[in-house]
């Protein structure tokens, strides 16, 4: 019979259902699991395995022991997956009598390479795995490394909030990478998720390691340094660095300079661009208008444009005038920040000022920005 059943093409639902009547009569049935596993069409979503308590936990133990047992199997990654998340469905339905999954050993081998995979829908899957294996299992040191050292693309919301919960000191090994996976532009929702968690004492040792790296010039990661510090610094200890590096001069000679000043000016530039991330924008304001000069300029003007659009009406009047005895290139732009944060009546005033400006470039920017806001 089982020789029949090996050689013939059956269907695994039917198969599974001839294993159903093999356990009822109380008959062997291991024998044909590799057959069921081995089929095409095989897959436990469709098979009806929450009938039977009973049977259906020898089943999914049955199933990871011949799944991990043959190489052919055990490297099947979709398989491999739908088994380990049946099982783990079964322990979210019966808390009581749980199925471990770190302790199939061979199993765990296929799910690591699923974590790292380039195939998304898989390495969802396997991420899934690992939220659970985290927050309910002893999870092996190798599945940390992993988790760590591709951390841009396995972070997950689940893992991060039960290590800062429960065991921080993980984090806190790893601080390094979590930097590092911070700097790219999909670290974005780490630094805020991260932030939620300032009693930890995590984002301060983050913030103390940016800075060294900051101030020892370590790397050309400025503006990703400038940026996280901006995101997670205090408002007191921001405001504070910002003014440490005010440009004492508008233009830096580049040959006759020393590579000293030419790494201050990077971490200039880089903190003029980076007050756009703080939340503390309408304080830094005063302080960013000394950065708006020479080489800090440009930089600096992403910043200004977000600080006018986030502070009220009332604070920036005093600013006009500070505004308008700024650089010819500067001065250009107070007309356009000036239409983005004041009523038509102050910019009519603003205008009538600028008129008497005798340089050439000022009155034609004056007449073209008159003609597109007014």
């Amino acid at each position: 019979m089982i020789q029949n059943i090996r050689h013939s093409n059956i269907h695994a639902g039917i198969l599974f259902e001839y294993i159903r009547y093999l356990y009822k009569s109380g008959k062997a049935f291991e024998e044909m699991l590799p057959i069921l596993l081995k089929s095409n069409d095989f897959d436990l979503k469709g098979l009806r395995i929450k009938d039977e308590r009973e049977f259906s936990k020898l089943f999914l133990n049955l199933v990871l022991k011949y799944q991990s047992g043959v190489k052919a199997l055990r490297e099947d990654t979709p398989k491999t997956t739908e088994i380990v998340l049946a099982v783990i469905q079964w322990n979210k339905n019966y808390t009581n009598d749980t199925i471990v999954v770190c302790e199939q050993k061979a199993i765990l081998d296929t799910i690591k390479k699923a974590l790292t995979t380039d195939d998304w829908y898989y390495r969802e899957k396997a991420i899934n795995i690992l939220n659970y294996m985290v927050c309910h299992e002893n999870i092996p040191e190798d599945f940390l490394d992993i988790y760590f050292n591709h951390l841009d693309q396995l972070r997950s919301t689940t893992i991060n909030r039960w290590f800062l919960k429960y065991n921080p000191n993980v984090f806190t090994e790893n601080i390094d990478k979590i930097i590092e996976c911070m700097f790219m532009f999909t670290g974005y929702d780490l630094m805020k998720f991260l932030k939620k968690y300032e009693h930890n004492g995590l984002v301060q040792n983050i913030v103390r390691l940016c800075l060294q790296k900051l101030k020892n010039s370590e790397g050309d990661n400025y503006h990703e340094i400038a940026n996280l510090l901006a995101f997670l610094m205090p408002r007191t200890e921001f405001l504070k660095l910002l003014d440490e590096y005010v440009p004492s001069i508008d233009k830096l000679n580049i040959t006759e300079s020393t590579e000293e000043e030419k790494n201050i000016l990077k971490i200039q530039i880089a903190l003029a661009n980076s007050v756009r991330f703080s939340s503390y924008n309408m304080d830094a304001l005063p302080i960013l208008l000394k950065y708006c000069k020479g080489d800090c300029l440009q930089p600096a003007l992403h910043s200004l444009y977000k600080c006018f659009s986030k502070t009220p009406e009332n604070n920036l009047r005093p600013l006009m005038n500070v505004l308008l005895n700024k650089s010819v290139s500067f001065r250009k732009h107070t007309i356009f920040l000036a239409a983005m944060a004041f009523p038509i009546k102050i910019n009519e005033d603003l205008c009538n000022k600028m008129i008497s400006d005798k340089n050439e470039s000022i009155q034609k920017h004056l007449f073209t920005s008159s003609y597109k806001y007014f």
